[in-house]
């Protein structure tokens, strides 16, 4: 029996998370849903630490990629609007001349 102190710190709540985690066990050796629900967690588990891996390689040169590709954009959106006023300057210089 619980103490009206132990009640008021929880200690019911305890006592429901032990019962419940002793037919969690069971119900995780015996329920082929959760058998289940297992393997998908495992292969979950596996998964993140595969991308773990490929971020902890790979992460400084894809940010070097990135960056250099950013710059790219940047440098070919100034072109193309240079492209565009030589484009306009001579569309207005043509229309004057008829």
């Amino acid at each position: 029996d619980l103490t009206a102190q132990e009640l008021r710190n929880g200690a019911a709540v305890d006592r429901v998370i032990e019962s419940l985690q002793v037919y969690s066990e069971e119900l995780a050796r015996t329920d082929t849903r959760q058998h289940l629900t297992n393997i998908s967690n495992a292969w979950g588990d596996i998964k993140q630490s595969v991308g773990d891996l490929i971020n902890f390689s790979f992460a400084p040169m894809i940010a070097s990629f990135d960056d250099a590709m950013t710059g790219m954009q940047k440098r070919f959106d100034s072109w193309i609007q240079d492209v565009k006023i030589v484009l306009s300057r001579s569309s207005s210089r043509s229309c004057r001349r008829r």
